[in-house]
């Protein structure tokens, strides 16, 4: 089983992100994250997860069950959204609430919200 590289052993993981999949290069792996086998969509935890895709039908899942973009459990009556800057000028986002914890631990841990380009 992997284990956690550095950069995330450095981040406190919400309680509800400890279940989550850890990938080969040792970053927890996101609920929304689709699990690629052959080229082709899985099962979640099925092959090896591919972070620049989304997880067939999250999305709707995600709206319609009321559940963390992030962590997948049940979200409560707050919700936060991870957004850069054109979203704040736009006002506008594409993806689905999360748990504040769950999205501080993304703007922090994720190297795609992290890193600057």
């Amino acid at each position: 089983m992997p284990e956690l590289n550095e950069r995330m052993k450095a981040v406190t993981i919400p309680d509800r992100m400890k279940k989550l999949s850890i990938s080969r290069e040792g970053y927890l792996v996101p609920w929304f994250v689709a699990w690629m086998e052959n080229g082709h969509p899985s099962e979640r935890g099925k092959g090896d997860p591919d972070f620049r895709v989304i997880f067939p039908g999250a999305i709707a899942v995600a709206a319609k069950q009321d559940v963390c973009w992030l962590c997948g459990e049940k979200l409560g009556v707050h919700k936060a959204f991870v957004i850069g800057p054109m979203c704040a000028v736009t006002r506008t986002t594409s993806e689905p609430p999360c748990h504040l914890d769950c999205a501080r631990f993304a703007a922090i841990a994720c190297p795609f919200l992290s890193k600057r380009a």
